[in-house]
């Protein structure tokens, strides 16, 4: 366990990691067949020869045509560059908003709060589960607003994650100590109270906030069990996030609850068309995970909401696996479900029989799918790399122009994850001289979600010669993004390294 984490890098110097070139092969020429001699042979030779000349004087006039036709388009490249391959690698990669995540429990009192705020490598999701029954008489505390020390003591939490850019989903209970008790709540109208305070606290750190859980009634804030888990109240409950929250992703623990909030039920999902607003931040979460045929009561109608719910790429869904003998979670049989329901984040912990157990004997095979660098790696391995997003990067042209006026990139983006990365991150191109400094570069988007990169640069004013081309994703300049390629990503400066270009 690492009690420090990282921090914002400011550093502005590149890795000493050299890039990977391939060497140049020289051509091949295959010998003539027969044994020819005599004026025969010295005929076969002029004539090839003249041949060849006539092959070269047409491929010259070729690139002529090339060169003129390039040149009126205004798109010389005046060299390629050298580009990384497109081969994924099997590391860990942390990536913000994603994988399995490390639970984190946090009580609030009157007079602030107390946690446990653990960080540990190779994790960069938390769940924070937020005690709140000190502000409820049913819960042995109470009725209260939550007071400046409590709610100054949750930003504290918070604020420790994203210093370490570690990102967080949160669940409030009234529930004291997550034991699983049910009727601890005060009223709708205190409950709401409470949810509007939190989300002023939590608008401060959207980049740390990958979604908030409604939480609130029943055991371990399940939303479910407890009187007032009715859908009036659930309802209520989840409008109060939605109002209060800016931009982040708001989820509830069944269909049933997105039905009730957007007023209809099961049977008009198909071909339902969704009004624009704020229901369209409002996702799942789900603690009865591949248990039952049904997820233990979250799903109605499987096969037909696994693909309305799929359909909600800009959401992520997750939650706990359950019941250690379902036969559900088997390799074979729940990977293509993770894929259609867009799985982003499940619990690390729970349920351990199978997360740290089952899937780590069970292999990925050709039974399970079609991705064939995986056959015989473990279940866990496989599950732990798709959670979320994947990117891998394939650049298809990079260059400068004729005049050296400019830089062009041009890179497909390949996700081979279950989810979708979902929230808007700012791509930057960066050059890095032979020194290793940063010499120039530039933003190419600030509203980037996992399309291809395309981009027109001003080139840098700088000594002719050889730069390193790097790709770096990130919010404000944390949370960076590193894709899946092998060997392509630089510590220091916490962007990818795409290839070279001489200018």
């Amino acid at each position: 366990m690492n009690a420090n984490g990282k921090g914002p890098s400011t550093k502005r110097r590149a890795g000493s990691r050299s890039a990977a070139r391939k060497a140049s092969r020289p051509t091949s020429v295959k010998p003539t067949a027969g044994g020819r001699s005599g004026n025969s042979a010295a005929r076969t030779k002029q004539n090839g020869s003249d041949g060849r000349k006539r092959n070269i004087m047409i491929a010259c006039v070729i690139i002529a045509v090339l060169v003129v036709s390039l040149v009126i388009g205004g798109i010389v490249m005046s060299q390629r560059g050298k580009t990384k391959e497109h081969i994924e690698t099997l590391d860990v990669i942390d990536n913000p908003d994603q994988g399995f995540y490390r639970p984190s429990f946090v009580a609030l009192s009157q007079d602030g709060v107390k946690a446990s705020k653990p960080i540990y490598d190779g994790f960069a999701l938390y769940h924070l589960r937020v005690d709140i029954s000190a502000f409820s008489t049913a819960a042995g505390g109470t009725d209260s607003e939550l007071t400046d020390a409590a709610l100054d003591g949750l930003e504290s939490v918070v604020e420790f994650y994203e210093e370490r850019e570690r990102s967080i989903i949160l669940r409030l209970a009234y529930d004291k100590n997550y034991g699983g008790k049910k009727d601890q709540e005060p009223s709708v109208e205190l409950m709401t109270s409470h949810i509007r305070a939190v989300s002023e606290v939590l608008n401060r750190h959207t980049d740390a906030l990958t979604a908030v859980e409604v939480g609130m009634v029943g055991p371990w804030g399940e939303m479910h069990s407890s009187k007032l888990a009715t859908p009036e109240v659930i309802t209520a409950l989840t409008d109060a996030y939605l109002t209060a929250l800016e931009e982040r992703p708001v989820l509830v623990r069944t269909p049933k609850m997105v039905y009730d909030y957007l007023g209809i039920t099961v049977n008009d999902i198909d071909g339902y068309v969704e009004p624009d607003g704020k229901s369209k931040r409002l996702g799942l979460f789900n603690d009865g995970y591949l248990g039952s045929e049904n997820d233990l009561g979250t799903y109605t109608d499987r096969e037909r909401e696994v693909g309305f719910f799929g359909g909600r790429k800009n959401l992520p869904y997750g939650g706990e696996v359950v019941v250690p003998d379902s036969k559900l979670h088997d390799i074979d049989k729940c990977v293509r479900e993770m894929a259609l329901m867009n799985l982003s984040y499940l619990n690390y912990e729970w349920n351990s029989e199978i997360v740290q157990k089952k899937w780590q004997k069970s292999k990925y095979t050709e039974k399970c799918g079609k991705d064939s660098l995986y056959y015989g790696q473990s279940a866990f391995t496989y599950i732990r790399n798709r959670l979320g997003y994947r990117f891998l990067i394939k650049v298809d042209r990079l260059g400068s122009t004729e005049d050296k006026t400019s830089i062009d990139l041009t890179a497909q983006v390949d996700n081979v994850g279950f989810g979708y990365l979902t929230r808007k991150k700012t791509v930057e191109m960066l050059l890095v001289d032979a020194g290793g400094d940063i010499a120039g570069g530039g933003v190419v988007s600030r509203e980037w979600q996992g399309s291809g990169i395309t981009a027109r640069l001003d080139a840098p004013d700088v000594a002719a010669g050889e730069y390193r081309v790097y790709i770096k994703v990130h919010s404000g300049g944390r949370y960076p993004i590193r894709f899946a390629n092998k060997d392509i990503y630089d510590e220091t400066l916490e962007a990818n390294f795409i290839g070279t270009l001489t200018i």
